[in-house]
């Protein structure tokens, strides 16, 4: 019992201290709805509307989460670039992901990482996926990364205040994944996968329970 004790309280020591951290760079605004945000003639206060608007997407989730138009894909070695398919006229109008190979061109899955991940968060993971002949294809989550908004030291507008801009964020991040399985689709592969942890685990259900394309789907630290 003592030991249990003593490791509770060691965990969280770690977790205030990391907390404390970061204190100083997170904030918040007051809560607001960001209809605005979903649709470029709504009023920003619409709460209605931007339940009917929700409403209107469960309904239909393959048309809401489904890209319009097949993306052009840039690679540069191991570094992908493409135009998210949602743009806001900013840096994180371009999505941004990095490939790991495997030997042979068969099996792959798209790692979606938690909330403020840093970019090398993951590396040795996925190089160990793709050591065990399971290419990965890691993406940045909208807001990450090379993504950030300027001025702005954490991923914030994936998860805020603002009702408006975490759904159209989400469904951003969502639309990227379903586009990055259409692309390794096109590179050869013919079993695919998704891997989500934390939000990236919220983000990777929705794709799994939408798109035929995932065969298999490994959520940790589920978050709904």
């Amino acid at each position: 019992m003592a030991r249990v004790i003593s490791w509770r309280r060691y965990v969280d020591g770690v977790e205030h201290a990391a907390a404390a951290e970061v204190a100083a760079t997170k904030f918040s605004a007051a809560p607001s709805v960001g209809f605005d945000l979903l649709e470029a003639d709504g009023r920003p206060d619409d709460l209605s509307a931007l339940l009917r608007h929700a409403g209107a997407a469960i309904e239909s989730p393959e048309r809401y989460f489904a890209p319009d138009t097949p993306v052009e894909f840039t690679q540069d070695r191991d570094s992908i670039t493409f135009k998210s398919p949602i743009a806001s006229g900013a840096a994180n109008d371009v999505a941004r992901a990095r490939l790991y190979e495997a030997r042979h061109r068969e099996r792959a899955v798209i790692l979606l990482h938690h909330w403020n991940a840093e970019a090398e968060a993951y590396h040795a993971f996925a190089r160990l996926l793709a050591a065990s002949g399971i290419a990965c294809l890691r993406l940045s989550l909208p807001y990450h990364h090379e993504r950030k908004t300027p001025g702005v030291g954490f991923a914030r507008e994936l998860v805020c205040e603002n009702l408006g801009l975490t759904i159209r964020s989400n469904r951003q991040a969502i639309l990227d994944a379903r586009t990055c399985l259409a692309w390794l689709e096109r590179l050869g592969f013919r079993r695919l996968g998704i891997i989500g942890v934390s939000v990236g685990s919220s983000i990777g259900s929705i794709v799994a329970a939408l798109d035929s394309r995932v065969s298999a789907a490994v959520l940790i630290l589920m978050a709904d």
